[in-house]
C-alpha cells in the first residue's frame, strides 16, 4: 500500500501471521499502481510507478533482505505482470507503444528489456508464467489490422528457455473476427 509517496508492504505466513510493515520505497507516484509476485520460498517482487512515469522494481529475498530498487520499464508502460519462482528467478512483462517487452532477473541482476512481440501489430495485455527451472511463457493479445475496416484480434505466445533464450513466436493461439473466437 502507499501512504503519500511512500510504498509499504506486510508479509504474511501461515505459521506467524502478519509481519511488521516494511517500507519498500520513498518517492513513488501518488497512485503507485503497485504489483507484487511471491514465490513458494518467500521471495517477493514488488513493482511500482515512479513520479516520472517509469516503473521500478525491487526484490525481497526469503531471508528478509531487500535488493536495490531499479528502473525496469520506460514511462508509458502499461499492463505490467510479474512472476518469481522458488529459486528466485523473476520476470516482468509490460506493453509499451504497441509492443510487448520483457526483462528477467537472475543471479542478482535484471536483463536489458527486450521487445518480444512481432512488428506491425498492436500488442497489449501480456501475462507471464514461470516454472521451477526458470522457463518463461509469455502470452499477449494483438490487434492486427485486416483488409477494410475489420481488425483481427489474436493471441500469441513466446517462451524463454535457460541457456537457449527466446524461442520463435508461437503460431496464433486464438483468432477473433466479428466477435467470434475460434482456434486458427
Amino acid at each position: 500500500w502507499s501512504q503519500g509517496t511512500t510504498l509499504h508492504t506486510r508479509h504474511f505466513t501461515a505459521s506467524r501471521g502478519w509481519g511488521k510493515p516494511l517500507q519498500v520505497a520513498e518517492g513513488v507516484a501518488e497512485d503507485a499502481a503497485a504489483i507484487a509476485a511471491m514465490s513458494r520460498g518467500g521471495d517477493v517482487l514488488i513493482s511500482w510507478l515512479h513520479p516520472d512515469g517509469t516503473r521500478w522494481v525491487r526484490l525481497l529475498s526469503g531471508n528478509g533482505e531487500w535488493d536495490e530498487a531499479v528502473p525496469i520499464a520506460p514511462a508509458g508502460a502499461t499492463h505490467p505482470h510479474a512472476v518469481i519462482n522458488q529459486g528466485g528467478t523473476a520476470a516482468m512483462v509490460w506493453a509499451h507503444q504497441g509492443a510487448i517487452q520483457s526483462s528477467r532477473h537472475s543471479r542478482g541482476s535484471w536483463s536489458t528489456p527486450r521487445t518480444i512481440s512481432q512488428p506491425n501489430e498492436t500488442a497489449d495485455a501480456p501475462q507471464v508464467g514461470i516454472d521451477r527451472w526458470g522457463q518463461l511463457l509469455v502470452a499477449w493479445r494483438s490487434t492486427i489490422e485486416g483488409q477494410g475496416f475489420k481488425p483481427r484480434v489474436e493471441i500469441f505466445a513466446r517462451t524463454w528457455i535457460p541457456l537457449r533464450g527466446w524461442q520463435p513466436l508461437a503460431q496464433e493461439l486464438l483468432t477473433s473476427r466479428r466477435g467470434e473466437i475460434s482456434p486458427p
